[in-house]
């Protein structure tokens, strides 16, 4: 229980800090596309699935270094073996995240990312005991402009803080995207 508010508490900071943040600041809009591989004992039930994100990243990316991101991610991981799982896996998240990049001036600009999420984890024909969940993320991407646009790569290891789907450990994924910026 003691977890549960503490983390509520996280995502209420940093949710207030990004309102702040973005109060005077440009958005960036994006959508992503991708796979989503299960790790540990995720894997063993469920196989790698698709991933949708779309989000706006605050602030400018040429004028300073940390940005804030704000993202909607929808993925579906299909159950592995029909013997052994009761469902395909559907996971729906809210992510606020913390960029960090190299200068934007660059036609090609590393960054890495931490993030809090909020998720909605199901497996049909199965009871969810918990409800909404909470997860973190740690991400190292590229960004690289094209014709006036922004592409993007990103690796995010996500880890659920729940056992929800593994039967006993927090499950791990880790999404694979590429994306575009407006």
């Amino acid at each position: 229980m003691r977890a549960t508010c503490g983390l509520w508490v996280c995502v209420a900071a940093v949710s207030l800090a990004a309102a702040r943040a973005t109060s005077a600041q440009s958005t960036t809009p994006s959508i992503a596309v991708g796979i989503v591989a299960p790790r540990g004992q995720l894997s063993t039930q469920f196989a790698t699935g698709a991933l949708l994100r779309g989000g706006y990243e605050f602030g400018n990316a040429r004028t300073q270094r940390t940005r804030i991101r704000l993202d909607a991610e929808v993925s579906w991981l299909p159950q592995r073996d029909a013997s052994t799982a009761t469902g395909d896996l559907r996971i729906v998240s809210g992510i606020v995240s913390l960029v960090e990049s190299a200068s934007s001036a660059r036609t090609v600009a590393p960054y890495g990312l931490l993030g809090i999420a909020v998720e909605r984890m199901s497996v049909a024909g199965t009871r969810n005991p918990y409800g909404t969940t909470f997860g973190v993320r740690a991400a190292l991407g590229v960004h690289w402009k094209v014709r006036g646009r922004t592409l993007t790569g990103e690796l995010s290891p996500h880890l659920a803080l729940t056992d929800f789907a593994t039967g006993g450990a927090p499950s791990l994924r880790l999404p694979l995207t590429m994306g575009i910026s407006f």
